[in-house]
């Protein structure tokens, strides 16, 4: 049973694969069977223009069958790449929009364990400010503290607006993952 299953799927996949092949045996085993019985036909009843004309009167209609034959077989062909084109691009990009929400999870979680720590250093800055306010050299020192932790604060802040990100349709032609 398996053999035969086998032999089948390996004529199936050949006739496939070689769809001309298929149509030429097919118009060509016709025409033998044609020829032979009007061999006989002649051998026993003579010849006669309507005797030809019966005899290989389906022969257009075979060739027509057989080029529908290879018409059908490559369009199918051409469905079934265009298909799995389709779906090799719909898996890139969901790929690429679970990479999208991955980056926006690390931003968040990124967001959330920076911005304690720098609300703290904001917090002890200010005190620390007040503290020092006859004392320039400490004074210009706690500034750069502060400007450093506003660009901190502003790069986190642009880093979480990914509701811009959006993932592109995939193309042949490598480049980012990701356009704002």
């Amino acid at each position: 049973m398996k053999r035969l299953r086998f032999v089948f799927s390996f004529i199936r996949d050949f006739f496939t694969r070689y769809p001309a092949l298929l149509s030429g045996v097919v118009l060509y085993s016709y025409l033998l069977f044609t020829i032979i019985r009007f061999y006989l036909r002649v051998q026993h009843e003579g010849i006669s223009f309507a005797a030809a004309f019966e005899s290989f009167d389906a022969l257009p209609f075979m060739w027509f069958l057989a080029v529908s034959l290879v018409k059908i077989i490559e369009v199918r062909s051409r469905l079934f790449e265009s298909e799995r084109q389709r779906l090799l691009t719909e898996q890139t990009v969901r790929q690429r929009e679970t990479q999208l929400e991955t980056l926006r999870q690390v931003i968040k979680s990124l967001q959330h364990h920076i911005n304690n720590p720098l609300a703290i250093i904001s917090l002890a800055v200010s005190s620390a400010s007040r503290a020092a306010a006859g004392n320039a050299v400490a004074t210009k020192q706690l500034e750069l503290i502060r400007e450093s932790a506003n660009r901190i604060d502003n790069v986190l802040t642009k880093l979480g607006e990914t509701s811009l990100y959006e993932v592109e349709t995939p193309s042949p032609v490598i480049g980012s993952m990701t356009k704002v």
